[in-house]
């Protein structure tokens, strides 16, 4: 078992800080409203994704994409420059990398 006693404490200016509040934040505005942001992902998806896009990262914009010719549903897919984000199945010569389910 590891021994996280020895490990850093993350700081207030850490990034993975910030993402941990924005995800506790995310978490309660879909508990208040269920309507329009249960469609668009898990919270830590959410800022995971948005945080990525911030690198400049070309990133698929919904959850449950396929790649062309497979059953399997992503939520998330690096793509390449220039691919439109915002569709729901992706040629294999447009996607750099997934995160399967």
């Amino acid at each position: 078992m590891p021994n996280y006693s020895s490990k850093p404490f993350l700081t207030a200016c850490d990034e993975e800080y910030l993402m941990l509040i924005e995800v506790c934040e995310e978490f309660e505005k879909q508990k208040i409203d269920k309507t329009a942001r249960e469609t668009s992902g898990n919270p830590a998806e959410i800022i995971m994704r948005n945080h990525l896009r911030r690198q400049n990262l070309n990133l698929s914009t919904m959850p449950d994409v396929t790649i062309q010719e497979s059953k399997i549903k992503n939520d998330l897919l690096l793509l390449k420059s220039g691919v439109d984000p915002n569709q729901k199945t992706f040629q294999s010569d447009q996607v750099k990398m997934c995160d399967c389910d």
